[in-house]
């Protein structure tokens, strides 16, 4: 079932699929292949077809190395106006000259660049969203790193005046699509955290607020802070099969355009991420009257690794009277979290 969505492996085969349709392989390919879903930057990069990596990698060194040589050799120069400016430089600082040179160097290769940069961005952020939903609710270091620096990735190639993200940078509409899925992504990784080094990754992708910006963009951006604040931090998102088809239906990398854009997705589902909601929770009960007491607690970090893998274990402490009681909750890579009591 898994190799029926796999991706093509040469151009000729992907220009017959569209580019987001793309994003809903990757996505459908997470699904299947749940267990070997891995939150590394190895395993993003497997699932970008071997010749769009290649294509992309040799647009953004060809530009890289025009920059960098244009940079060197107009330090020097004599032709210059009065004015200290250079005729032969072009409104960004680079020589019209490196400019021709980078553009015939790609133009000898018959390959669709267009099609290269909207199909690099859609594969990202399929991938970041398979491992949002592997991780969801986890909290799990090595996903929110793999899918941080991929939103900042994002996001340079958006705001980047430099002509590295000029070259790289593809449609506007399809660049906020693809950062509004992956900081969803980002955001039912970390639910309910209110990770402050998320918040703030957050807020720097949210800043732009024009006509180009659709009701989408901001709903994306809007869902994800509020992810991340999830029941005020005392509820988080769980990782059932229930659980995991509700949030891909809420959170259909799909966004709209306007308020009553309802054409691809109905909007109405956007609200079905309630189902995967789970309070989570550690409270103090006296094992007499069943009453939540108030007691000062002490939290200690531990971190492991095991056959299982690598866990992160808080040691809590209750200290009140008439009981003393110690509670481990432990999170595993592949389970909701546990725990366990001693008494």
């Amino acid at each position: 079932m898994a190799s029926s969505v796999a991706l093509p492996d040469t151009h000729f085969l992907l220009e017959y699929i569209r580019p987001d349709l793309l994003l809903l392989r990757v996505l459908s390919r997470a699904l299947i292949l749940w267990d070997e879903v891995e939150p590394t930057s190895e395993w993003i990069a497997n699932q970008i077809p071997s010749v769009v990596r290649e294509s992309y990698q040799q647009m953004k060194s060809v530009f890289e190395g025009t920059n960098s040589g244009l940079n060197l050799s107009s330090i020097g120069t004599n032709n210059t106006d009065a004015a200290g400016g250079d005729p032969a430089s072009g409104p960004d600082g680079t020589s019209v000259a490196g400019r021709n040179a980078a553009a015939s160097a790609l133009r000898d290769e018959a390959v669709d660049k267009h099609a290269v940069r909207q199909i690099y961005v859609h594969v990202i952020a399929g991938a970041c969203f398979g491992i949002g939903l592997r991780f969801a609710g986890t909290g799990d270091e090595r996903a929110v790193s793999v899918v941080s620096d991929r939103l900042v990735e994002l996001r340079v190639l958006r705001e980047g005046n430099d002509p590295v993200s000029a070259a790289l940078r593809p449609e506007l509409q399809i660049l906020e699509m693809c950062i509004g899925c992956t900081a969803i992504s980002l955001a039912m990784i970390m639910a309910g955290t209110g990770d402050l080094d998320t918040f703030r990754l957050l807020r720097t992708i949210r800043w732009r607020c024009d006509d180009e910006i659709r009701y989408g963009s901001h709903m994306a951006y809007g869902a994800a802070i509020g992810l991340l604040f999830l029941g005020g931090g005392s509820y988080t998102l769980g990782r059932s099969s229930e659980d995991i088809a509700a949030l891909v239906t809420a959170f259909f990398p799909r966004l709209p355009s306007t308020t009553s854009d309802n054409q691809h997705h109905l909007q109405a589902l956007r609200h079905l991420y309630a189902l995967a909601v789970e309070k989570r929770e550690v409270r103090a009960v006296d094992s007499e009257t069943g009453t939540i007491v108030s007691v000062p607690i002490e939290v200690s970090r531990a971190v492991w690794k095991s056959f299982c893998g690598r866990h992160d274990a808080y040691r809590l402490l209750f200290h009140g009277s008439p009981f003393r009681l110690t509670l481990w909750k432990t999170r595993f890579p592949a389970s909701n979290l546990l725990l366990r009591a001693c008494f």
